[in-house]
């Protein structure tokens, strides 16, 4: 009799598994394709970033293709980085073993109806269409210098202090983590957007739509299903991935650079 439960705990676990894997690495590799631009990338690491670049682009195509629009390329590895994050939240709610730190943690629509989530999706919004849209298109060129060149920074407080009302109802130690890792995403991604050519018929506004969109409902999603532990886990574990590839990068390079001088 004791074969059937062991069973259907079994089953989930491993299901959990195969979701937390594909948002680690799916993450990191998304992540580390938009370094690109900042690093000199070994003749493997090109490889993986060129091959990863292929897939996501065909995947979007299909995708886009009964629509018959085009977003920009930046827009597919943030829609595509929020499709890994959703990943991992479903990975961390099916491994959740009983007894575990999170277990008293259920899924509910009080986790995601909370008036500093509601506020935190409100800012994010305005934040995306004023920095995203507005400043760019309009007043970009009027504005002071000192704004300007603390753009980036400026960009990166304000999105720090949203994701953190948004998950002020977290354990401290998960929303530190939390926040670590959007701001090391949001630096990752900014720098790639700036390298990824712009095609001419991409739609701006829809481009906007669909990365900040699905990050919304990526971090909703996060917010209903997984428990705030076992999904920090996941994160740290996406940005341990994310520097072994740096790391192992620079030993390629530095080991070609020594070779080349013998």
């Amino acid at each position: 009799m004791r074969i059937l439960p062991t069973v259907s705990r079994f089953v989930p676990l491993r299901t959990g598994e195969i979701f937390t894997w594909l948002g680690i690495l799916g993450g990191a590799i998304t992540t580390f394709s938009n370094l690109q631009a900042v690093l000199s990338l070994a003749d493997w690491a090109r490889a993986l970033v060129q091959t990863w670049a292929g897939w996501v682009n065909l995947m979007w195509a299909y995708v886009l293709f009964p629509l018959q629009v085009n977003i920009w390329p930046g827009s597919r590895f943030q829609a595509t980085m929020a499709i890994a994050l959703m990943c991992a939240a479903v990975g961390a709610y099916l491994s959740s073993a009983p007894g575990s730190e999170d277990n008293h943690w259920r899924p509910r629509l009080s986790n995601v109806l909370r008036l500093n989530v509601f506020a935190a999706v409100l800012f994010f919004t305005i934040q995306a269409w004023f920095i995203g849209y507005y400043i760019n298109e309009t007043i970009w060129a009027d504005m002071p210098d000192w704004f300007r060149e603390s753009f980036s920074y400026i960009n990166l407080l304000v999105y720090a202090c949203v994701i953190y009302l948004g998950l002020a109802h977290w354990p401290i130690s998960a929303a530190f983590t939390a926040i670590f890792a959007a701001i090391v995403f949001s630096l990752v991604f900014q720098e790639g957007a700036r390298a990824f050519p712009v095609s001419p018929d991409a739609d701006r506004c829809l481009s906007l739509l669909v990365g900040n969109g699905l990050a919304i409902f990526s971090g909703l999603l996060v917010l209903y299903l997984a428990p705030p532990r076992a999904f920090a886990k996941r994160l740290r574990w996406i940005i341990m991935g994310l520097v072994f590839l740096i790391a192992l990068n620079a030993i390629s390079l530095l080991n070609d650079s020594i070779f080349a001088k013998l």
